[in-house]
């Protein structure tokens, strides 16, 4: 400001004036607008209530009602804030230590999608004198009006989450899940200058959602993630979790939340997969003697037998027979009821080798469907072959493996004693001679008699 204006507004004892702008940033107006949250520092300490610092503010710049503030986008005007709106209750009058000053423009600024270059600039006009002052002349020159404007790169922010891939509808308890979603930051091409940053921390997870109840506590909360997007990125993620074991069969939701404070549009934050959770053989075996259809027996009786018979299934590996040089075929068999389409459905690993010795060293791991694809371990004593050739990184092998059917004890059987079955694997790998067989000798090596006696 001119020093002319210093003197006239003549401030008698040292006073202090000053403006900054700190931040813009939007923030939502319906489903596809956002307005602009300004915030502003500001300092008025008028160490002696007599001098006329107060007075100047108040009935002069108030009463004109001066242009407080001019917004920019992408080079060219488009708002003016009058003294008055951004401040009607002069909340800015003798503000001395006091913490920043926050206004919310209420016009749309930015629509759906959008980015844009945002200016917001400060007494535009030059109306307000500011600095530390004494006698009417600048004593500090620490206050300035330099730091009146602030431009920043923002956005109508809007994240969304879509479905990719949902488990199949039948999940049996104890069942490994996984939904796989698209999440995607819906701005516009940034600004080149920075292309690149990224946006803040985007929260996923996935829950257990029980229709009937209507909500979900953290013990339902299957898995959970954080991801950082890039301006007008789109990012794959896969939640992996377990059906507890406690949970009741019946209909529930996989649902899928999106978690991020300052989206514009909540309304495409969540989406749902329908499941329907199957009892255990345990629990079917409850059920049916609750309703009666299966008589209470002793324990040793030759009826209880039969009841679990029927109730559970009974895996077991028959039999591990070497077909060639480093190659196995593997027979399972299913001694008692048949598997249920739930745990075809989860596909749990069937069958895992490991070595005697260290038993937490796997292998090899198979899971279910691909070992039964035609699923005959549906049906009472069926069976089913498939053959394993030791891996390269494996040979040469001359260990004692174990083959164990249903390792991760997913499925519940009647006998979990007869899972595993020991055998010693020899496997010297490709190009190697065959083992020479016990009691053979060497043949005779023929020396022939060479003229002049030599051999």
């Amino acid at each position: 400001m001119a020093p002319r204006a210093f003197a006239q507004v003549g401030f008698g004892v040292p006073s202090v004036l000053d403006f900054e702008a700190l931040n813009a940033q939007a923030f939502p107006m319906g489903v596809d607008k956002c307005g602009l949250w300004i915030k502003i520092d500001a300092v008025m300490c008028d160490f002696d209530p007599g001098t006329d610092l107060e007075d100047f503010f108040n009935e002069t710049l108030y009463q004109q009602n001066i242009p407080f503030v001019w917004i920019y986008k992408n080079g060219t005007k488009i708002a003016e804030i009058k003294l008055s709106e951004f401040d009607p209750y002069r909340g800015l009058s003798g503000r001395c230590q006091q913490p920043p000053f926050d206004f919310k423009f209420y016009q749309p600024i930015l629509t759906a999608g959008e980015y844009a270059h945002i200016k917001i600039k400060l007494d535009p006009l030059d109306r307000i004198p500011e600095g530390a002052f004494s006698n009417g002349q600048r004593v500090k020159f620490e206050y300035s009006e330099n730091n009146n404007e602030k431009e920043v790169f923002i956005g109508c922010r809007d994240l969304k989450i879509e479905k990719v891939k949902c488990p199949p509808g039948r999940i049996f308890v104890r069942g490994d899940v996984s939904v796989s979603a698209k999440v995607t930051d819906f701005h516009a091409d940034p600004d080149p200058r920075v292309r690149g940053a990224y946006t803040d921390r985007v929260y996923v997870k996935m829950v257990l959602f029980n229709e009937s109840l209507g909500h979900y506590t953290y013990k339902d909360i299957l898995d959970q993630k954080n991801i950082y997007l890039h301006y007008g990125e789109s990012k794959v993620v896969e939640l992996k979790g377990r059906i507890p074991l406690d949970i009741s069969s019946g209909s529930y939701s996989l649902k899928v939340i999106l978690e991020e404070p300052r989206d514009r549009d909540r309304s495409n934050n969540s989406f749902k997969c329908p499941v329907i959770i199957e009892p255990t053989a345990v629990e079917q075996m409850e059920q049916r003697i609750r309703e009666g259809r299966v008589p209470i027996v002793h324990p040793g009786g030759e009826r209880a037998a039969r009841v679990a018979q029927a109730a559970f299934p009974d895996l077991t590996v028959r039999e591990v027979t070497r077909v060639r040089e480093c190659e196995y075929e593997i027979t399972i068999k299913n001694l008692g009821a048949p598997l249920q389409d739930s745990i075809y459905s989860s596909n749990p690993v069937i069958l895992r080798v490991r070595e005697s010795k260290f038993p937490y060293k796997a292998l090899a791991n198979f899971r279910l469907n691909q070992v039964d694809p035609a699923k005959r371990l549906k049906t009472t004593n069926g069976e089913v072959s498939f053959t394993w050739r030791v891996p390269r990184n494996l040979m040469p092998l001359d260990k004692d493996l174990t083959f164990m059917v249903d390792p991760d004890r997913k499925i519940a059987e009647r006998n979990e004693r007869n899972n595993a079955l020991a055998k010693h694997i020899v496997c010297r790998g490709k190009g190697s001679a065959p083992s020479p067989v016990k009691g053979s000798r060497k043949p005779p090596v023929k020396r022939l008699l060479l003229p002049g006696g030599k051999r």
